[in-house]
């Protein structure tokens, strides 16, 4: 089904298109975070234009609102825009996106290992779920979310976020561990939903990407003590 679809499933039915619009033009905007490298701007209208004709001709169905782009503190600069993985106000990774949306070396997306630490132990929307958290922050027992999605990339954390569920992304299919410090946060909910993209199989294993990703992350979490 489409990623509308899968989350009209989620909201028991209640999920349309006007209430995503009405959704959309709710969001606030909030004060960028610090950290990003010199030259990077919000994301400005005329991108944005760019990445929403880009988005719908490749048949990738909705795009975020130009607002919950700039609440997710995405940029650009020189052709590129950045999508930041940010968690306690720092800036762990940056996975940036050519403008001309075509392939650098065999890839539209690439990580900025130049510019910062290039983690691969992160999730993409944490400092949209937990704003005010620096990375020694101790949950205590309390809990923060009934339900917590975790989803393949950037654009599904968004929409996810739209609609007003605690969404984070992972890296790529290809991730593998989290960060004891986020698994603290991740502690806290009751339930973890793992929603991956409807990709082809992989030849060798059988399994779609997505659900690889899922099945090493759940490994992963159980061996560090989340069952």
């Amino acid at each position: 089904c489409s990623f509308a679809e899968a989350v009209d499933k989620l909201n028991g039915g209640q999920f349309s298109a006007r209430s995503a619009a009405v959704i959309k033009k709710s969001v606030p905007e909030v004060p960028a975070p610090s950290g990003w490298p010199d030259g990077w701007v919000p994301i400005t209208l005329e991108t944005y234009d760019k990445v929403r004709t880009w988005r719908r001709e490749r048949g990738a169905g909705m795009t975020p609102s130009i607002q919950t782009l700039r609440r997710f503190d995405v940029r650009e600069n020189g052709g590129m825009i950045g999508f930041p993985y940010l968690f306690g106000n720092r800036l762990f990774n940056l996975k940036v996106l050519n403008q001309d949306f075509t392939d650098i070396d065999g890839k539209k997306y690439f990580q900025d290992n130049k510019n910062t630490p290039a983690k691969q132990d992160v999730l993409y929307g944490l400092d949209q779920c937990f704003p005010d958290t620096d990375t020694d922050f101790d949950p205590g027992g309390m809990q923060m979310f009934h339900s917590v999605f975790i989803v393949e990339g950037e654009w599904d954390t968004m929409l996810m976020s739209e609609c007003g569920y605690a969404a984070l992304g992972v890296l790529n299919a290809g991730q593998s561990v989290i960060s004891r410090d986020i698994l603290k946060l991740l502690y806290q909910a009751d339930q973890i939903y793992f929603i991956a993209d409807n990709d082809a199989p992989n030849p060798q294993t059988g399994k779609r990407k997505g659900h690889e990703c899922r099945d090493n992350l759940m490994k992963f979490m159980a061996k560090e003590g989340l069952r």
